[in-house]
């Protein structure tokens, strides 16, 4: 995963004393009273509506130079992807293949996208034509979801047809979770 996370809510702290957590002062917040950790939107993560700051670094935490998280978390998948990119072509005197599910519009010229984590049913095979087609609109070609289901057991039906739609993403492949049944 290429993507900042951790397995708390934005700050982490620790229950051990001996342990020091230093803290920048937090900047005074310059939009007239916004505060990037309650924006006046949510985010619809296929229907999940969560904070911005859930199992990821605080909105309003600082990096260097005096720069919000806030307005530059969706950055952190393209920079790595670029990084990522022009090390294994240095490394290796040749094109180079970087497949990202955290990336940007214009990732497309130094990463491709798989759309993540999704599960055997056909709600998803549904929902994996739109998100092809979208991502071809923000200049990033290479995009595939996981046939047959990433999460979940599928069965013979569903996996045949999302095996003949596989065939026309631009990256495919097929890649389940361990414990599921083989695909």
């Amino acid at each position: 995963m290429n993507e900042i996370s951790n397995f708390c809510n934005g700050e982490c702290s620790s229950d051990d004393d001996s342990a020091t957590i230093q803290q920048a002062p937090k900047p005074t917040i310059p939009y007239n009273g916004f505060d990037p950790n309650s924006p006046p939107y949510q985010i619809d993560n296929q229907g999940n509506r969560v904070a911005l700051n859930v199992k990821t670094i605080s909105t309003d935490a600082v990096h260097y130079g005096g720069v919000l998280e806030y307005n530059t978390h969706n950055l952190f998948g393209l920079t790595e992807s670029i990084a990522t990119n022009l090390a294994l072509e240095d490394i290796r005197k040749a094109r180079s293949l970087v497949i990202s599910r955290s990336t940007f519009p214009g990732s497309g010229s130094h990463a491709g996208h798989w759309t993540g984590d999704n599960h055997a049913d056909w709600e998803n095979i549904y929902t994996s034509i739109p998100d092809v087609l979208n991502f071809q609109m923000f200049g990033i070609p290479l995009i595939g979801a996981d046939i047959c289901g990433f999460a979940g057991s599928t069965n013979e039906e569903l996996c045949g047809r999302w095996m003949q739609l596989g065939a026309f993403y631009p990256f495919s492949r097929n890649h389940n979770a361990i414990g599921d049944d083989p695909q």
